[in-house]
């Protein structure tokens, strides 16, 4: 009996040191997965590509300053630094907007994708990556090539995300799955995801759609969710002497009064058929958890106002005690982890026409040049506009014809697309996308809308060419307030209410982006309109020349925090 008590003891301890064994080698795999996402941040680095060398500092903070003699030797480097720092984050924000989240996640993000793909997001960016300068595509290109740099140096040796997503996707093993090559597609398309977070009309309408079929009179749906009081501050209002363009029609919140609402014949009706309602509330969601995907603040819910937001000013010297002009900007875009802001110094070691960047601020992973910050001349700040840009359209079939819709009296056949996605651990799912003149069907998202009138809906991120980043990239540079405001005359979307400051003093800002204008001047895009009648359908958007700006003002001082842009005047 005490030999098979020994025995058993034995067998115990060793059970016990066998369990502590794994679990240190557990642990040490655990550690060394873990450290190979973190950054080099001494040393050198041979990366093929460069023109001369380049220097990357860190300051106290961990932001990294990159120093270099060349454009393109600037922008690879900071395509190296993000993709070090940051390349699981750019990674999952490419599948976001390619549409392609579910082959890193399987099925379970299947709805996400195909709500992608039928928005047209990688389409449209296509487009808008043909219609860059020259210079501006080679800015991309280098960036690409920096972040390619990084993955070349580093396959069969990725951090914990990649080989977690490898393993459940049967795609990798312990050194991760394999990394496409980074394209400029990849960083133009990105825009297209922010675009989305900042610009929320579609949920509003649904849900107004849902509360009038509740409660079966638009006027009292408004009464709950008035629009912006015209009572509460604007930005520009009609007559500021140092603006122009003030008192274009450009909406404050997306919203309309409650008149305007109820008495707008133009206006689905509250008793029209929407077919499933916990469907289009799905539908609505589904756009909500992209953006949570992302790392942003999609938590918005279907009426979409947290009551919060952004908010910048500038003030002139003659309210500051250092005589100078002061800009501050909060853009109050959410806490994540990683955050979606990255801060970054940009310099050219000798600043010329080849090589004119001296830039600092925050940037997005993922996208050259500094979305926010300052130069040797100039800062600036941005907050969103949140005009109206998005808008659904009741579209009516075509009797007998599954293939076209009406237009104005006449059949017109729907523009198809087949995309295929591909799953991991499942088999390829193949969707049939439908677009008409006024944007995709999206009852075709969700088979549950079956029973829905056709709904399509048209977005200025989408149905032209947006320049947003070659905007961005042009105010980089500026030194002046008429090079500031130029650079966005091809600004698309998000738009955004930019502030200026200079070292000379000057105060300033820009309403930048495609706000639509409508043929019915009733329609405030506040609900679903008829899309077949041609009598509610965009003919154009505000002219850049009609946008509000202001430069120096008589108060010294402008202040933006989500608030209208112009009055009704």
């Amino acid at each position: 009996m005490t030999r098979i008590f020994g025995v058993v003891r034995r067998l115990a301890w060793l059970a016990i040191a066998l369990v502590i064994v794994l679990a240190l080698v557990g642990t040490g795999l655990l550690a060394v997965l873990t450290m190979r996402g973190f950054p080099t941040t001494s040393g050198t680095i041979a990366i093929d590509g460069l023109d001369k060398p380049v220097r990357i500092t860190r300051d106290a903070n961990g932001v990294p300053w990159i120093t270099a003699e060349t454009t393109h030797d600037l922008f690879l480097a900071q395509g190296y630094v993000h993709a070090q720092d940051r390349m699981w984050q750019m990674e999952v924000w490419r599948h976001i907007s390619a549409g392609r989240l579910s082959e890193l996640f399987g099925k379970s993000t299947l709805a996400e994708d195909r709500f992608i793909r039928t928005l047209g997001w990688q389409q449209a960016a296509e487009r808008d990556l043909e219609a860059l300068s020259p210079d501006a595509r080679a800015v991309l290109d280098a960036y690409a090539d920096g972040v390619n740099a990084w993955i070349d140096g580093h396959a069969g040796a990725l951090s914990l995300p990649f080989v977690v997503t490898g393993v459940q996707a049967g795609t990798g093993g312990l050194g991760g799955y394999e990394l496409e090559p980074w394209t400029a597609l990849d960083t133009i398309a990105w825009q297209k995801v922010q675009s989305w977070q900042l610009g929320g009309n579609f949920d509003s309408e649904i849900f107004r759609m849902l509360a009038d079929a509740r409660l079966g009179d638009p006027a009292r749906t408004d009464e709950l969710f008035p629009g912006y009081d015209p009572e509460m501050p604007v930005i520009t209002p009609t007559g500021l002497k140092g603006s122009g363009g003030a008192g274009a029609a450009v909406g404050g919140g997306g919203g309309t009064t409650t008149a305007e609402a109820a008495g707008d014949p133009g206006a689905a009706t509250a008793g029209a058929p929407i077919g499933d309602a916990g469907a289009w509330r799905d539908l609505a969601a589904t756009g909500g958890r992209i953006l949570e995907i992302a790392g942003l603040d999609g938590a918005d819910g279907i009426a979409g106002d947290h009551q919060i937001g952004s908010n910048n000013w500038v003030v002139g010297p003659r309210k500051s005690t250092t005589k100078g002009a002061l800009l501050a900007n909060d853009p109050h875009l959410g806490i994540g982890m990683p955050s979606v802001w990255y801060m970054n110094g940009l310099r050219c070691r000798s600043i010329s026409p080849d090589c004119p960047f001296s830039v600092a601020g925050v940037t997005f992973p993922g996208v050259p040049g500094v979305v926010l910050g300052h130069n040797g001349s100039i800062a600036w700040g941005a907050t969103n506009v949140d005009p109206d840009v998005q808008d659904l359209f009741v579209i009516e079939p075509a009797p007998g014809d599954d293939a076209a819709y009406l237009v104005r009296g006449r059949p017109v056949p729907f523009e198809t697309r087949r995309e295929t996605i591909t799953v991991a651990g499942g088999e390829p799912v193949t969707i049939e996308v439908r677009t008409t003149h006024a944007g995709p069907i999206m009852n075709d998202v969700d088979p549950r809308l079956k029973e829905a009138p056709l709904l399509a809906l048209r977005w200025t991120a989408t149905d032209d060419i947006d320049g947003t980043f070659e905007s961005i990239l042009g105010v980089n540079t500026a030194s002046t307030f008429e090079e500031f405001r130029a650079a966005f005359e091809g600004y698309g979307a998000p738009a955004q209410n930019f502030v200026y400051a200079d070292v000379k003093g000057h105060i300033g800002y820009v309403l930048a982006g495609r706000i639509p204008i409508r043929e019915n001047p009733a329609d405030r895009g506040a609900r679903v309109r008829p899309g077949s009648d041609g009598r509610h359908d965009w003919i154009g958007t505000i002219p850049f020349e009609d946008m509000p700006w202001q430069l120096d003002p008589p108060s010294g001082l402008i202040v933006t925090a989500n608030n209208a842009a112009v009055d009704g005047r």
